[in-house]
């Protein structure tokens, strides 16, 4: 599958005070209220999504080792900037949602399915031991017995992403059965279909989250992923949901508290993210493909958990010159 269609990542104009400045400013109004920019770790977030989406092009290019002269983003492993670059959402679609029955409930039944354990391991044993995984023909005990087989041989579940295991009627030992159960529930409760009749990205957020075990960074993950089936076409612009870690970094950027404000931040540094890349002589900002340029709102919440662990190991914001 190609990289999602343009119209999910299809610029949109912050809500923004007028007030706020255009250019990177020590301060700037979000949402009626005054804030004041750590500059320097402000130039460190957007420095950082530049180099790393460098390294990603580099490294796709045949380029040796180490693709940078900062010495912290050779020795520390970093997620991409764009999410849809990650090797588990490379995986999740050429071997998940481009793999098998291209019906869209059999897609999103795969999906949520692969999303419970997110190991390939897992994966591929079940494709082993059932043949095509489909909706149509699930069995939870035939399910059940592969994944209980595969238990005895090494770990099902990584700790990425991981969805806490539902209380659906199975002790812990066996928490792969809970959730099967899940899945089935999904499924049952025809999940994929609702999702057709939804538009925006928020509505089918809160569908997902009703379900147990879906709290609010796992239901965002899974929607994300199911937004990369073709029949989906969410716009990933207008809304997101933050996590502690992209949370950490704003706070890092702003010097005063953005709590109630943190959406809002987030669109401030998606909308002015031209002029920052200008600013900073940044000539090659990340592209999600060859010829797009721009980091999607989705994205910048992704990259700002990322940059979070850069700032810390750096221990000194945005003085490296990459």
């Amino acid at each position: 599958m190609s990289t999602p269609t343009s119209s999910k990542f299809s610029r949109i104009t912050a809500n923004i005070d007028s007030n706020a400045s255009s250019t990177a400013a020590q301060k700037l109004i979000i949402g009626g209220r005054r804030f004041e920019i750590r500059q320097a770790r402000l130039d460190m977030f957007f420095k950082w999504m530049a180099e790393r989406d460098r390294i990603r092009r580099k490294r796709a290019a045949g380029e040796p080792f180490p693709w940078t002269k900062d010495p912290i983003m050779q020795n520390t492993k970093f997620c991409n900037v764009f999410r849809i670059h990650d090797r588990g959402t490379q995986y999740l679609l050429n071997e998940v949602i481009n793999k098998g029955d291209q019906d869209f409930r059999e897609i999103a039944f795969r999906v949520i399915l692969f999303k419970c354990f997110m190991r390939t391991e897992t994966w591929e044993a079940l494709c082993k031991g059932l043949g095509p995984l489909k909706w149509s023909t699930f069995n939870l005990k035939r399910y059940g017995a592969v994944l209980g087989k595969a238990y005895e041989s090494g770990p099902l579940y990584t700790g990425a992403y991981q969805i806490p295991p539902p209380k659906l009627g199975y002790p812990k030992a066996r928490s792969y059965m809970n959730h099967l159960r899940l899945v089935q529930m999904m499924m049952k409760d025809d999940v994929p279909g609702q999702l057709l009749k939804l538009k925006h990205l928020q509505d089918a957020y809160n569908l997902i989250q009703e379900y147990p075990g879906m709290g609010p960074f796992l239901s965002y993950q899974l929607i994300l992923d199911l937004n990369n089936i073709p029949q989906l076409n969410f716009p990933e612009n207008e809304w997101v949901s933050y996590g502690p870690g992209s949370l950490k970094c704003l706070q890092l950027i702003f010097v005063q508290s953005i709590t109630g404000l943190e959406f809002e931040a987030m669109q401030y540094l998606y909308s002015s993210q031209d002029e920052h890349f200008a600013r900073l002589g940044i000539t090659d900002p990340p592209c999600v493909e060859a010829g797009k340029p721009g980091v999607g709102l989705v994205d910048i919440e992704h990259a700002l958990c990322e940059a979070s662990k850069y700032y810390h190991k750096s221990g000194r914001g945005a003085d490296w010159k990459p």
